[in-house]
C-alpha cells in the first residue's frame, strides 16, 4: 500500500520540484536584470558626472583665466596711472589742449609748469661741469696752428681758416646732418659782454632781425635752467622754423669760464603749430674763456653746435652757411656785444641797430 502511494506522489513531488526550479529561474532572472539595470543606471550617472565635471573645470578654468588675466590688466593700468611719466603726459595733453584753443591760459601755464620734469628735460650740475671740464680742454686749440689743429682733432674737417677764427665740421654718425665747432678769439671786447649777448633775449630781438618770437617759458629755480621758446624767420616760401629748447648758463669762477648749454626739448606750453617747422635737433655749448679778467677785454671762445632745419638745402647752400654764413653770424655777435659794451661804458644809452643774423646760434 505504502508503496502504491508512494507511486501516486512521485508525479506531485516532481512537480513541485520543477516549478520551484521554475520560480527560482525567474526570480534570479528578475533579479539578475534589476541588477544589471541598477548597474546600467549607475554607470550612466558616473558617465553623466564625469562629463559635467570636465565642463564644469573646464568652465571654471575660462572664468579663473579671464578674471585672473582681468586681474592683471587692472594692475597693469593701476601701475601705468600711477607712474610719473603717465600723470606727466597726460597733463602734458590737457596743457596742450588749452594752449591750443586759448582756453583758461592760467591753468594751462600751471598744469604746464607741473608736467614738465626738470630731472629728466634740464640740464643737471653734473652735465655742466662734464661740458666744462671737457671744453677747457680744448680752449688751447684758438692758440693751435693748422697742423696741431688736425692732429688733435683728426676726425673734423676744417671748413674756416682765418685769422682768430677756425670752423671744423664732422658729419653725424647715421645722419645726414654736421656738427660745426667754431673757435676764435676777440681783443677788443670783455668776456662778460660776450657772454650777454649769448643770455639777453630782450637784447636779441634788437640786434637779430630774423626773431619772429623770442621768450623764457619756464624756468627752475632751483638751477637757474630756462626753457625757450624762439620762432626764426626763414625766407619764403619756406615756413618759419621753431625752436623750444632747454637752456642754462654758468659762470665758473674757479676755473675762469663761463658756458652756455642748450639742446631741443618739448614743453606742454607749446603745442606744435602747422603754421611753423619744429626743430627736434638742436644743440649747442658755447664756452668763454678771458685771457685775464672777465671785465678786461680779450677773450677765446669754442661753440660746437648742430641743428636739423628740415630743409632741402642743396650742398653748395650748406657749403656756403659753413664757409660764409657762420663767420657773418659770429661777426654780428661780436658787433652786437661791442656795442653792449660801449652802451655799458657811455651809461646805459639805447643803441640803434640794423643787423640781420644768418644762423639760428
Amino acid at each position: 500500500m505504502f508503496r502504491v502511494l508512494r507511486a501516486h506522489q512521485f508525479p506531485i513531488r516532481v512537480g513541485l520540484e520543477h516549478n520551484a526550479r521554475l520560480i527560482l529561474r525567474e526570480q534570479c532572472t528578475r533579479s539578475f536584470s534589476r541588477s544589471c539595470w541598477r548597474h546600467r543606471f549607475y554607470s550612466a550617472i558616473e558617465d553623466k558626472c564625469q562629463l559635467f565635471g570636465r565642463i564644469f573645470a573646464q568652465q571654471f578654468e575660462f572664468y579663473a583665466s579671464q578674471r585672473i588675466r582681468r586681474l592683471i590688466q587692472m594692475c597693469e593700468f593701476y601701475r601705468r596711472w600711477s607712474s610719473r611719466e603717465t600723470l606727466r603726459k597726460l597733463v602734458f595733453n590737457f596743457a596742450n589742449y588749452f594752449v591750443r584753443t586759448g582756453k583758461r591760459k592760467e591753468l594751462s601755464f600751471l598744469m604746464g609748469a607741473a608736467a614738465f620734469c626738470w630731472r629728466d628735460n634740464g640740464i643737471s650740475d653734473e652735465e655742466v661741469d662734464s661740458r666744462m671740464m671737457r671744453n677747457l680742454d680744448q680752449m688751447e686749440l684758438a692758440k693751435t696752428n693748422l697742423i696741431e689743429l688736425k692732429a688733435i682733432l683728426p676726425q673734423w674737417e676744417l671748413v674756416t681758416n682765418k685769422e682768430h677764427l677756425k670752423i671744423l665740421r664732422k658729419k653725424l654718425e647715421g645722419t645726414h646732418l654736421y656738427e660745426y665747432k667754431v673757435i676764435g678769439s676777440f681783443f677788443d671786447i670783455p668776456a662778460t659782454a660776450f657772454f650777454a649777448v649769448q643770455v639777453d633775449l630782450e637784447y636779441r630781438k634788437v640786434w637779430d632781425k630774423l626773431v619772429e618770437r623770442l621768450e623764457v617759458i619756464d624756468r627752475d629755480d632751483d638751477t637757474g635752467a630756462e626753457v625757450v621758446h624762439w620762432i626764426m624767420h626763414f625766407p619764403y616760401p619756406m615756413y618759419s622754423r621753431e625752436y623750444v629748447y632747454a637752456r642754462r648758463a654758468e659762470i665758473d669762477y674757479d676755473n675762469k669760464a663761463m658756458i652756455v648749454l642748450s639742446r631741443a626739448t618739448d614743453h606742454p606750453l607749446v603745442a606744435k603749430n602747422p603754421n611753423y617747422v619744429r626743430v627736434q635737433r638742436y644743440k649747442s655749448e658755447m664756452i668763454i674763456k678771458p685771457h685775464r679778467g672777465f671785465e678786461q677785454n680779450g677773450f677765446d671762445y669754442v661753440l660746437t653746435y648742430y641743428d636739423d632745419p628740415q630743409a632741402n638745402f642743396p650742398r653748395p647752400a650748406y657749403n656756403w652757411m659753413a664757409s660764409s654764413g657762420v663767420p657773418d653770424f659770429v661777426e654780428k655777435l661780436h658787433s652786437a656785444a661791442k656795442i653792449l659794451h660801449e652802451t655799458k661804458r657811455n651809461g646805459g644809452q639805447e643803441v640803434n641797430m640794423d643787423q640781420n643774423t644768418l644762423c639760428p646760434h
